[in-house]
């Protein structure tokens, strides 16, 4: 099944334990993880992303956190 979150703003609603409800899950999911230290620290070349991530090297430039 494909899971996907496509927008979450600042200006979403959200108590601030929902809030870090949804931090800490995001830190928790290994793929999701990976993908927020790339987005940090940049992306490597395609041939060495990781293989859980490598889905998401063509939409490299329209991912944010």
């Amino acid at each position: 099944m494909l899971q996907m979150v496509h927008t979450v703003t600042a200006h979403l609603p959200m108590s601030s334990e929902r809030k870090q409800n949804f931090i800490n899950e995001t830190k928790n999911n290994l793929i999701l993880s990976q993908l927020y230290l790339y987005y940090l620290k940049g992306w490597p070349t395609e041939h060495k992303v990781l293989n859980n991530c490598k889905q998401f090297f063509k939409l490299k430039d329209n991912i944010y956190f």
